[in-house]
């Protein structure tokens, strides 16, 4: 009998039942390349052994499949949960990347407004400037809401825990997501200077927001690109 199981991350098992009281046979097509997380994973739970063969397939010896069964429905709805939440994140980046475009923007109006005494273009544009900030905050909200994701999916592997399943290493590499939380953190600094220097129009608050906006938000930036890309690599 063959069955096809889809396990996270992409990872596709084509399983044999041997005859007799021989373990049940897994056999991996290694064209999909594992991670090293991956493997201590697979070798951490229900896998008496995993042996290579022809240099092409990777035989894994499974002696509870109904284990397996459960883990696998837990593990590829949380990967799912995981997948959507990358998606979200990636949306919030590009919206809050145009956002701080914005907000740069109206950074340089400012400066260049100040050079010319125009005391009312700094007015209109630290305006412009608290319209993107609330833009920017209902971004944060979005982020909040990938975390809160990213929770559930954790919880799910923890809450279907056993001694045989180890330590769930593939989803706690996903706490690497910390990056995203330094980058709420970066944000939560931006608004608030921005915001003080928004409500307060004198020389010093515009400056705090100036060097604030041109040094921390490229930054804030790199810091998303990262915090995906941990995401992703897993």
């Amino acid at each position: 009998m063959n069955l096809f199981l889809v396990v996270g991350f992409g990872i596709v098992l084509s399983c044999t039942q041997a005859l007799g009281s021989d373990p049940l046979v897994f056999v991996l097509n290694k064209q999909t390349e594992l991670t090293e997380a991956t493997r201590a994973l697979l070798r951490n739970l229900y896998f008496a052994r995993i042996t290579t063969a022809n240099n092409t397939l990777m035989v894994l010896h499974v002696t509870q499949l109904d284990k397996l069964n459960t883990f696998t429905r837990n593990l590829n709805n949380a990967v799912e949960q995981v997948q959507r939440a990358v998606t979200l994140a990636t949306n919030t980046r590009k919206n809050t990347t145009s956002c701080l475009d914005t907000m740069k923007h109206s950074t340089d109006k400012i400066k260049k407004s100040e050079l010319l005494g125009n005391k009312k273009c700094v007015k209109n544009a630290l305006k412009l400037l608290k319209t993107h900030l609330d833009a920017l905050d209902s971004k944060i909200t979005l982020v909040n809401t990938h975390f809160a994701v990213l929770d559930r999916a954790l919880y799910m592997c923890y809450s279907t825990k056993t001694e045989e399943m180890g330590d769930c290493a593939m989803l706690k590499l996903l706490r690497k997501e910390n990056a995203l939380r330094n980058l709420k953190k970066d944000i939560d600094l931006v608004i608030e200077s921005a915001s003080l220097a928004a409500n307060n129009a004198s020389r010093e608050g515009r400056d705090c927001l100036a060097r604030r906006l041109t040094s921390d938000l490229s930054q804030i930036a790199n810091v998303t690109y990262v915090a995906l890309d941990c995401t992703r690599s897993g």
